[in-house]
C-alpha cells in the first residue's frame, strides 16, 4: 500500500500534478515583466520556505489518468505531506530529528524511520510532492540565476486561492541537482505559497485551500510507532 501511494505521488509531481475543481487557465509565458522574473521568483520562493501553513491540493496525472489529494503542513523546520488516493494515505514527515514514511488504510497503520535529521530521504520514500515544498523552493531561492525564468502572467485569487504570480521555469546545465522540473509554477503574491503547477505532460497541481497558521507540533509526529528501515 505504501509503495503504491508513494509511486502515485511521485508520478503526479515529477511529471506534473493535478488539481481539481475550478482550474485556472494555464498562464502563457511572456518575456517581459515589471521586475526581473528571476528576482521576483527568488523572493517568492524564499518567502515560501519561511512560511507556516496548512494547504490542500488536488493533483492530476494526465497519462495514465489518476487523481490524488495532498494535505501539506509546512513550517520553517518541518514538513508533512499526506497523499490520499481512495482509502489509502501515504505520509512523509521530515523534521530536524528524523524523516518518517507512513501509511494508513482502514484500520492498518505503519511507519518507518527512513533517515536521520539532515540526511536525504532515500528512494522509494522520497516521494516527489515533498520536493515541491523543500528542495525545489531552496533551489529557486538560492540558485535562481542557473534557471531560465520567464514571467508567465498572474492569476486572480478566489475564496480558495490567493492572487498568484506565475513563472515559466526551465533548468539548464548550470542548475545544481536535484533540479526543479520544467513547468509553469505559480506562487501566492503575498505569502509565496505554491498555488499551481502546470507540467508539459499535461499533469497539474492546484491549491484548493490554505490556512496561514503554524501547524501543531503533534502533526509532525508519526501516527504509528516507527520501525527503522533495515540497512
Amino acid at each position: 500500500m505504501l509503495v503504491a501511494a508513494t509511486s502515485l505521488a511521485a508520478a503526479c509531481t515529477s511529471q506534473g500534478s493535478t488539481p481539481s475543481g475550478r482550474q485556472s487557465p494555464s498562464p502563457t509565458p511572456t518575456v517581459s515583466a515589471t521586475t526581473p522574473a528571476g528576482e521576483a521568483l527568488g523572493r517568492l520562493a524564499a518567502l515560501a520556505s519561511r512560511s507556516a501553513y496548512h494547504a490542500a491540493y488536488l493533483a492530476r496525472q494526465h497519462k495514465p489518468r489518476s487523481t490524488a489529494r495532498w494535505q501539506v503542513w509546512h513550517s520553517k523546520n518541518a514538513l508533512r505531506v499526506d497523499v490520499v488516493e481512495g482509502r489509502v494515505t501515504a505520509t512523509l514527515i521530515v523534521t530536524r530529528r528524523a524523516a518518517y514514511s507512513c501509511s494508513r488504510s482502514r484500520h492498518r497503520r505503519i511507519c518507518f524511520r527512513v533517515a536521520s535529521g539532515g540526511k536525504p530521504v532515500p528512494a522509494p520514500f522520497n516521494s516527489a510532492p515533498q520536493a515541491l515544498f523543500t528542495t525545489d523552493l531552496r533551489a529557486l531561492a538560492g540558485a535562481t540565476a542557473s534557471y531560465r525564468v520567464r514571467a508567465a502572467g498572474a492569476v486572480d485569487g478566489s475564496p480558495a486561492r490567493p492572487d498568484a504570480t506565475c513563472f515559466s521555469i526551465h533548468p539548464t546545465g548550470r542548475s545544481p541537482k536535484p533540479r526543479v522540473a520544467v513547468g509553469v509554477y505559480c506562487f501566492a503574491t503575498s505569502t509565496g505559497v505554491l498555488t499551481s503547477v502546470h507540467y508539459p505532460s499535461g499533469n497539474t497541481v492546484l491549491l484548493t485551500s490554505v490556512h496561514m497558521v503554524a501547524p501543531q507540533p503533534k502533526l509532525f509526529h508519526p501516527y504509528s510507532s516507527p520501525t527503522p528501515v533495515p540497512g
